[in-house]
């Protein structure tokens, strides 16, 4: 159990597979409309790209959770309302994931998409800064939720996190939208990169030490 820095009703906790359907809920609400989904797993038809997207959800995090990898809720009334996937260095990006994810994916978006995917982790992972960093792979806050800190008080319990595993490793943060770029801004995240993936152009962020 990660314990929650605060003296709101909020618990945080690592995730199991019983919850990882209202966690894919919550990151589909997150990323329905982000740029690079958009891009990588582009259909004409809507209803065709929702179910693309819903299903790489689910295998990312299948994923994360067979490579141990940090998967952090916050709970309210022991109801998930936030979440945030982390990937260590041991966890295989871009051209280094593992043939079985590749099949998968390939079956539900098909291999253009999942090249697009693989191409993308792979210009981060290229990006970034030198030394041990750990890449936030997703965060996502309930649309009721949103607005009240909730996603400031997760990046806060990711800090405690980080700080417990080793204080020199750096967190890392693919930004794509000014809303993005200032919840990790005010948050003590500072700007590392500029990295064009296709049409859309970000910037990859890096935090050592919380804001205050």
């Amino acid at each position: 159990m990660i314990q929650a820095n605060t003296t709101s009703p909020l618990t945080a906790a690592y995730l199991t597979p019983e919850e990882f359907r209202v966690a894919a809920s919550l990151l589909f609400g997150a990323y329905q409309d982000d740029p690079i989904f958009l891009q990588a797993l582009a259909s004409e038809d809507r209803l065709t790209y929702e179910k693309r997207l819903r299903l790489a959800i689910r295998e990312e995090l299948a994923e994360l959770w067979v490579q141990k990898q940090p998967l952090i809720g916050l709970f309210q009334d022991n109801k998930l309302i936030a979440i945030a996937g982390l990937a260590q260095g041991d966890f295989r990006l871009g051209d280094q994931r593992f043939w079985n994810w590749r099949l998968k994916m390939m079956l539900v978006a098909g291999w253009q998409s999942t090249q697009a995917l693989i191409n993308k982790e792979q210009r981060l992972f290229e990006s970034l800064p030198p030394g041990d960093c750990v890449m936030l792979q997703f965060i996502a806050v309930a649309k009721q939720h949103q607005g009240a800190g909730v996603g400031k008080h997760l990046l806060r319990v990711i800090e405690q996190w980080r700080v417990e595993q080793s204080q020199s490793l750096q967190l890392t943060v693919y930004t794509t939208t000014d809303t993005q770029r200032k919840l990790f801004n005010d948050s003590g995240y500072r700007f590392h990169k500029k990295v064009q993936i296709g049409n859309v152009e970000g910037e990859l962020l890096v935090c050592d030490k919380l804001g205050e």
